[in-house]
């Protein structure tokens, strides 16, 4: 009798886990089938209220749920502020990491960080500080950028530097009103590392490090 009991207890243990999982798998797929066209205002919307960054020419978005709730957007271009000139164009990469529980409500997106890869992103003198600026101000949402290039250009649209990028990690922490940027690259065929950070309860006050694997390497007047 009590083999019997264990067995059944077994069975709906067992029956209520399969349950659990899979109605937790039906509840994170269900965004899938939402319509990203109607929302994509909201969602550029909130890029730029986070981040200061706009998309723009954007193909559809895409849901996907693994490794977490994500937005995927396969072409588009970015500006900054809304500007007409583009920092990057044609991003094949890029996701949107949302909170799922704010996708249900159809009206409102919570982004959680932005991660972009394989891209080229061009600078120039006016729209580089307009890219400090925005990070020495604005209190940004995390962004990840991945195996990329940054190109300075001059005024004649000329290529003056070309930095490939390995990693771009930037973390805001609500808890301690601090930012973090932190930069694993290469210039002028030397690896460096490069950490900013900001605490904002301090006006006016951050720090950086700038590292090159060659020590002979010095850059003058760098901000």
């Amino acid at each position: 009798m009590w083999k019997i009991f264990q067995k059944t207890d077994s069975f709906y243990f067992i029956l209520i886990i399969f349950s659990v999982f899979f109605s937790f798998i039906i509840f994170l797929s269900i965004p899938a089938v939402f319509d990203y066209k109607k929302m994509s205002a909201n969602i550029n919307n909130q890029i730029e209220s986070d981040y200061s960054l706009n998309l723009k020419n954007s193909s559809k978005f895409e849901y996907r749920f693994f490794p977490s709730p994500h937005l995927y957007v396969k072409k588009t271009d970015l500006s900054i502020d809304n500007k007409s000139n583009l920092i990057s164009e044609e991003i094949k990469d890029l996701k949107i990491f949302v909170s799922i529980l704010k996708l249900y409500n159809f009206k409102q997106i919570k982004i959680k960080k932005i991660f972009i890869k394989n891209a080229n992103f061009k600078f120039s003198e006016d729209n580089f500080k307009l890219f400090l600026n925005n990070l020495n101000t604005n209190k940004t949402k995390p962004l990840v950028i991945k195996n990329s290039k940054f190109f300075y250009i001059d005024k004649n649209e000329e290529v003056l530097i070309i930095s490939p990028i390995k990693k771009i990690n930037y973390l805001f922490n609500d808890k301690t009103n601090q930012s973090k940027l932190k930069i694993d690259g290469n210039l002028f065929d030397t690896d460096f590392d490069f950490t900013w950070s900001k605490d904002f309860t301090k006006i006016d006050e951050s720090e950086f490090k700038l590292k090159f694997s060659n020590p002979n390497i010095i850059l003058e007047n760098f901000i």
